[in-house]
């Protein structure tokens, strides 16, 4: 049997392009993909500063980072071209700056500058010009000179928006970029700007024991230091881990070094104080594959064994309200004949257990820290006033004043659904 070979034209179609921005990225994950952009450009030892401007019409992010020189920003779109393969930054594959623009608008702009260069380097995309007659091979790039020679910065310019971004979104934006890249912007090194209102870290809230302080002495005299403490409540798989530093300087976020890849685990936050360890010469990721680092994640996790384990879980029932509460529970009968000392033992913050609500104790209701009913459905009148007072709530556990008692300590998680005992 003859065998013989053809060679064929593989080049991807143009339409590759449009459908990154159908990767189902939310405003926030789009615009945090190029805020990572940006930290891992931010020059040694000098204050980041990013500010993203949004509007009906355009969504502009700019930062004074290294800037791109000619040969990268040349190749800024091309699918899967990164310099950060072997480097070990927050960006990786060479998709996330088109996936994300292409997530929020029709059409997008760089523009870049090197420290000490007079050039600007201009990339520019349009979705339905490309469509018409982009070309992978003959893409224009754009050099304008006579820029200043003293500053670099990167500009990413976004229009024809395909998302809507009103002031709920926006309030959502600061408190999602808070959370996640709130250690950077603790520490001084990351300034972020929404329509210049900065944006405050967001740390997550601890339970009741609060911070644990920790020294673990290691092989050949080094000790690592550091605190931990556990979320309030919930399985939140995202945000959880140790913010690891080394002389001070922040190195990684949410490290699950050391922890459970368990997310029903207790979701332990802390922070990791680490000298001894040699980092990437980039100064943003540990070289885990270092004797000293194996070391450190050993030790740690011994430590953390037996508190890095799954909370125990009392009662669920449907979210009516969301929030995360801790406190004393207070198991009551809200019944007609119910007495008053009983309801005054309600104390502003106690979580309200009962088996209904009842409008006459509306009062008493509200000093609540949150309720937790055996009965009812979203639209039972505990699901009502809870989202009228604001108050979290979970209802129709059913057992719910059986299983949790009077005086216990516990954790309200509403987002979920779920009591856990606060041990």
């Amino acid at each position: 049997m003859k065998q013989k070979i053809e060679y064929v034209d593989i080049t991807p179609h143009r339409s590759i392009m449009l459908k990154l921005g159908q990767s189902g990225y939310s405003i926030s994950e789009a615009i945090a993909e190029l805020i990572d952009n940006s930290i891992d450009a931010s020059l040694p030892d000098e204050k980041l500063n990013i500010n993203i401007t949004i509007n009906s019409k355009e969504i502009t992010i700019s930062d004074n980072g290294t800037g791109m020189p000619k040969e990268i920003a040349s190749k800024v779109l091309k699918l899967g071209f990164s310099t950060k393969e072997k480097e070990i930054k927050l960006g990786k594959f060479g998709l996330g700056l088109k996936t994300s623009c292409l997530s929020l608008g029709k059409t997008f702009e760089i523009k870049t500058s090197p420290l000490k260069s007079d050039e600007e380097y201009i990339m520019e995309f349009d979705e339905d010009e490309w469509m018409k007659s982009g070309d992978w091979t003959k893409h224009p790039l754009k050099i304008q000179k006579g820029i200043g020679k003293n500053k670099s910065y990167t500009k990413i310019l976004i229009k024809n928006i395909i998302v809507k971004v009103d002031k709920k979104e926006l309030e959502k934006l600061a408190d999602e970029f808070g959370l996640r890249f709130g250690p950077f912007i603790e520490t001084g090194s990351v300034e972020i700007n929404i329509n210049n209102e900065i944006c405050k870290p967001t740390l997550p809230k601890l339970t009741s024991h609060g911070r644990k302080p920790f020294e673990i002495k290691l092989p050949h005299g080094h000790v690592l230091k550091g605190w931990f403490g556990y979320k309030l409540a919930g399985s939140v798989k995202e945000y959880y881990g140790f913010n690891t530093f080394r002389r001070g300087r922040l190195i990684t976020t949410y490290d699950k070094i050391g922890l459970s890849r368990d997310t029903k685990a207790k979701q332990i936050v802390g922070e990791l104080y680490i000298d001894h360890v040699p980092v990437s010469h980039n100064k943003r990721q540990w070289i885990t594959q270092s004797e000293e680092y194996k070391i450190v994640a050993n030790e740690l996790t011994k430590f953390l064994r037996d508190y890095d384990v799954r909370q125990n879980k009392i009662v669920t029932g449907f979210p009516a309200h969301p929030g995360r509460v801790e406190g004393t529970a207070r198991v009551l009968f809200l019944g007609a004949r119910t007495n008053a000392k009983d309801l005054e033992r309600i104390k502003p913050g106690d979580i309200l257990v009962t088996s209904m609500t009842r409008p006459q104790y509306l009062l008493q209701i509200r000093r609540a820290g949150a309720i937790v009913t055996d009965m009812g459905g979203m639209l039972c009148h505990a699901a009502i006033v809870s989202r009228e007072f604001n108050i979290p709530c979970i209802v129709g556990t059913q057992n719910g004043m059986q299983k949790i008692k009077d005086g216990q300590r516990i954790i309200v998680d509403a987002n979920e659904g779920v009591v856990y005992a606060a041990e």
